[in-house]
């Protein structure tokens, strides 16, 4: 069986949807109202893409208001080598 991992970093302005467009993949949900992101988050999605491959994304949601920025760098790059 092959794997793969795939790291995926959503950096941007703060409100311009990168967590919208984050749980409209994972979780097909939308909300209207804006959710500020204050710290970074991390998601996995897993993709069956044949019978012998697998696929596991890793997405990272970093938070785009300046005023987040340290823990913004601290949460992606701690665990970006892992």
């Amino acid at each position: 069986m092959k794997e793969y991992k795939v790291k995926i970093l959503l950096a941007g302005t703060g409100a311009s949807g990168k967590t919208a467009y984050l749980k409209k993949l994972l979780d097909n949900q939308f909300k209207k109202e804006y959710e500020m992101t204050m710290a970074g988050e991390i998601k996995l999605k897993q993709i069956k893409y044949d019978e012998d491959t697998n696929i596991q994304i890793i997405l990272h949601d970093l938070p785009g208001e300046e005023r987040f920025q340290p823990a913004r760098l601290g949460t992606t790059f701690a665990n970006w080598r892992k």
